[in-house]
């Protein structure tokens, strides 16, 4: 199975059930949220959004000063990249992460009302620190 799909089936097996306390997200709410749980996400440009989706935003996971870079020939770089989506409640952002799911490509994360696709070329480092922000935010 490639690294991606790996990944993917951990991240979508471990948030699944969003966050637990009901709360939707607007883009810039839930930025400052994973970032206060450690991860350090940034938005960057509005994208075109789909006919579902509120909004659609770039994210960046900038790696954090003193990451380790990755091995020689590892896939991936340092850092990660990719889009947030902004749903009007957690049944827009169920069906994304449906969709996202059955691509079986990139990484996707749902909480709540949001849905963060990451590239496959996102640092594992960078993957693995936001889903543990978003299981934190599950659980908090």
């Amino acid at each position: 199975m490639a690294r991606g799909r790996v990944l993917l089936a951990v991240a979508v097996a471990a948030l699944l059930g969003g966050c637990g306390d009901g709360h939707d997200f607007t883009a810039s709410e839930f930025v400052d949220r994973v970032n206060a749980e450690g991860l350090k996400m940034v938005l960057g440009d509005p994208l075109p959004s789909g006919a579902s989706a509120k909004e659609v935003v770039a994210v960046t996971l900038p790696p954090l000063p003193g990451e380790p870079a990755p091995p020689p020939g590892s896939e991936g770089g340092a850092g990660g990249s990719g889009s947030l989506y902004v749903y009007g409640d957690s049944g827009g952002a169920a069906d994304q992460l449906d969709a996202c799911r059955q691509a079986a490509g990139p990484l996707c994360f749902q909480a709540s009302n949001i849905v963060v696709v990451l590239s496959e070329d996102s640092s594992q480092i960078e993957v693995r620190r936001l889903a543990v922000a978003i299981q934190k935010l599950a659980q908090g």
